[in-house]
């Protein structure tokens, strides 16, 4: 990952200044999860562009010049445009968790793959939470250390 992007990431998710949003990349509150922190962040430099679609859900990306419209954009995970701008592979990073990362999941040390959005919106099966959410501060440190 460029280095210059992820320290202006984990700045932000560690700033205070965006409520964190879970199961979408943001809202119409200005609350975004921790891949919409980083589409804003492209939005501000001018990489792609970010609207609200009818339901009021932040969506990024898409070409409004030839017709497109913020329903059709990218509203769950990271545009094209944001993954190569920042030197990322995946449209939802992932990572594999160890001991060393000091993370848990309901008391039990937080282990094996994981990706960005399961560590900002947990993960239930069969209705029972089996990953817990993590706030912007640990993602922040975990992107500084995985990324």
């Amino acid at each position: 990952m460029d280095a210059r992007i992820q320290g202006l990431w984990a700045d932000r998710l560690e700033s205070g200044t965006v409520p964190q949003a879970h199961g979408r990349l943001g809202d119409s509150t200005g609350a975004r999860c921790c891949l919409g922190v980083l589409c804003d962040i492209a939005v501000e430099e001018g990489v792609i562009q970010g609207g609200l679609d009818d339901m009021g859900h932040m969506r990024y990306s898409g070409d409004p010049e030839n017709g497109d419209t913020p329903d059709e954009w990218e509203g769950g995970v990271l545009p094209l445009a944001v993954r190569r701008w920042a030197g990322l592979d995946s449209a939802n990073p992932d990572l594999m968790l160890t001991d060393a990362d000091g993370l848990t999941d309901y008391g039990v040390p937080a282990t094996g793959y994981r990706t960005l959005s399961a560590l900002n919106d947990g993960q239930e099966r069969d209705g029972e939470p089996i990953w817990e959410r993590q706030a912007f501060p640990t993602i922040a440190s975990i992107i500084r250390m995985h990324f």
